[in-house]
């Protein structure tokens, strides 16, 4: 009994101290326990948050990741595809012209008709058969004989596609006349707009002129006096081109819709489409006039430099042929030695039968440029050594972004990613003695000075001082140097773009006036300023002139006014004495965000030519009559 009581002992015992527990338990159980175990329930599930997060974002980085991979595979297939068109496009064209010329035929060397015109197509069955064909004609139908297809060639065969094509020519035209209802509803519908405005003006102006006169009668305030003079002086003045009276104040326009005023009721554009040419092979960086051989060359990202008859261009717009549409004409020769993409060509007005060529190599070489006479298209090939005169080597091998010939003197401005650029001793006849069995000019001779820029990208020379020479850097700053002292003049900012980012900040072209001291820009963000170089201060500003950036900037022949060209396909035309946009047309089509690269204005004849990412080259004609007149 002594053992059950002492296990009786002990249980009573363990029952005390599980009830002690719980009462210590119940006492612990305050405020203070309890916020404690929230905090820690907070900070676990934080932490597992934290966790889940991380995951998360690294499997959209990856998501990222492949998407790009993706879309890069699919664009180089889209490319790879493209290219194969059209080496398998240009394998036919030489193929079927080099059998006709071997054959002695004249004549077009193109048998592949153009299919845009349906007006036609009802003659095609009856297209004459070709001689060479006439002597098989006998033996392919004793084959058809034997094998059972006697009745291919039937009349009522003939008879069945004849009566399809007339119906779809029927059809056609009665699309094409529903077209032209509806367009010249829009044109008078514009035509109306149009007047409205020009009376709205009209009547602003008559306001201003009668509030002129009031002052004008006003004798008590002489000053009021003196302002009216000082405009109708202005008034006077706006006939020339950029007089300095008009550069006391910077202006600036938000909406390009504001400044654009096209000429809706005159149907005539100033500029028209005459040609296209679609033989290189990748995006078309330059284009170049040689002044004396009367020919183009355009340098592209395919390494080659295509050289262009500019006289049979004339011939053809003068006859009428090939306006509008693609020219089936082929560049005489091709000049080949470089081994990268080419962004610049340049040409002297000294020595015009030199031209200049740069890329992505870092080098310049430096070609003679052959005459149409003394090339045989279909004869034996010539030695491209022959025509590559030299190589100048001094950017470390990193890329030319651009490539200026002087215009009176024998120098030649490069400027490179080595953020860095160059002024060297044009070609002349005595540097065929200081090349090297390379071929390779000496560098230290012909290098005349360095000059350290941050980042240009464009760069041109001053026609008001020839020993000086602007550049313009990504950060939207201008640099005026000399070339003889080797240092930084002038460094011009912008108004206020440093509230951009810095990739809209970034000057891509830049184009000095011949005859008033100053200069225009393009920049990434979509907007063109002018800069007057005499007191560093911006003229006028226009934003959001284009939907994408400019790439591109030319003067007119009259250097009344400019072209923008940018990258989202369309060419613009600005008067430099009111600043107005005057007309627009879609040149190029987009590729991997790009489409204008560049444009060149031809001296002598009203020619503007440009070149885009498209890999194609259009001729415009420009019409100086329908331009704005000095009066306007």
């Amino acid at each position: 009994m002594d053992g059950e009581d002492y296990i009786d002992e002990l249980d009573n015992e363990e029952d005390n101290e599980m009830k002690e527990n719980q009462e210590n338990n119940k006492i612990e159980a305050n405020w203070t326990t309890i916020l404690h175990f929230l905090k820690e329930k907070q900070r676990e599930h934080e932490m597992r948050e934290a966790e889940w997060m991380v995951e998360r974002q690294n499997l959209i980085r990856e998501k990222m990741t492949l998407e790009s991979q993706n879309r890069a595979l699919e664009n180089s297939n889209i490319d790879c595809l493209r290219r194969i068109k059209m080496l398998e496009y240009a394998l036919r064209q030489e193929r079927i012209k080099y059998a006709r010329a071997a054959n002695g035929l004249e004549g077009k060397l193109n048998i592949l008709e153009d299919q845009k015109d349906m007006s036609k197509v009802e003659n095609l069955p009856e297209r004459p058969i070709i001689q060479r064909a006439q002597g098989h004609q006998s033996i392919l139908v004793k084959f058809l004989e034997e094998i059972g297809f006697e009745d291919v060639f039937s009349t009522a065969d003939v008879a069945d596609i004849k009566d399809l094509f007339t119906k779809a020519t029927s059809s056609l035209s009665k699309n094409q006349e529903l077209l032209k209802t509806v367009s010249r509803i829009e044109e008078e519908v514009k035509r109306k707009i149009f007047q409205e405005e020009n009376k709205k003006e009209t009547l602003e102006e008559q306001f201003k002129q009668i509030r002129g006169s009031d002052h004008q009668k006003n004798p008590s305030d002489g000053k009021d006096s003196e302002a009216s003079g000082e405009r109708s002086n202005d008034a006077e003045n706006q006939e020339e081109v950029l007089s300095d009276a008009s550069f006391d104040s910077v202006q600036r326009d938000d909406q390009s819709s504001t400044i654009i005023e096209a000429d809706y009721a005159n149907k005539m554009s100033p500029i028209n489409l005459k040609h296209e040419f679609n033989v290189h092979l990748d995006s078309v960086r330059g284009v170049q006039f040689v002044g004396s051989l009367d020919c183009m060359a355009s340098v592209s990202e395919d390494c080659t430099v295509k050289l262009w008859d500019v006289k049979l261009m004339h011939k053809n717009m003068e006859d009428g042929f090939g306006e509008g549409i693609e020219f089936k004409g082929d560049p005489y020769y091709t000049l080949r030695g470089h081994t990268g993409p080419l962004f610049r060509v340049t040409g002297s007005k000294i020595n015009d039968q030199i031209i200049y060529t740069a890329g992505n190599e870092g080098i310049v070489r430096i070609w003679k440029v052959p005459d149409v006479e003394d090339v045989d298209i279909f004869g034996q090939g010539l030695d491209n050594n022959d025509f590559c005169l030299g190589i100048l080597n001094g950017h470390n091998s990193e890329p030319i972004w651009d490539l200026k010939h002087h215009p009176t003197l024998p120098f030649l401005l490069s400027m490179g990613a080595d953020n860095s650029l160059c002024l060297w001793r044009a070609f002349s006849e005595m540097d065929e003695n200081k090349r090297d069995n390379s071929g390779e000019l000496q560098v230290h001779e012909n290098l005349v000075q360095r000059f350290q820029c941050k980042t240009p990208t464009a760069c041109d020379w001053l026609y008001s001082n020839h020993c000086f020479f602007i550049a313009a850097s990504a950060e939207d700053y201008l640099s005026i140097f000399d070339q003889n002292s080797g240092q930084m003049v002038v460094e011009i900012n912008t108004l206020d773009n440093s509230k951009l980012p810095f990739i809209e900040r970034q000057i891509n072209s830049i184009v000095c006036h011949p005859t008033t001291d100053v200069a225009i820009t393009g920049t990434e963000n979509g907007s063109w300023s002018i800069y007057n170089l005499t007191n560093s201060k911006c003229i006028k500003q226009i934003v959001n002139a284009h939907n994408e950036g400019i790439s591109c900037v030319a003067l007119s022949a009259n250097k009344h006014h400019f072209y923008t060209g940018s990258h989202d396909g369309w060419i613009k035309f600005w008067d430099m004495r009111n600043f107005k946009c005057f007309g627009e047309v879609q040149a190029h089509e987009r590729k991997y965000d790009e489409a204008v690269m560049s444009m060149m204005v031809h001296p002598n004849h009203p020619v503007l030519v440009t070149c885009g990412a498209d890999a194609s080259i259009k001729w415009f004609e420009t019409d100086p009559q329908h331009f704005p007149s000095a009066t306007k």
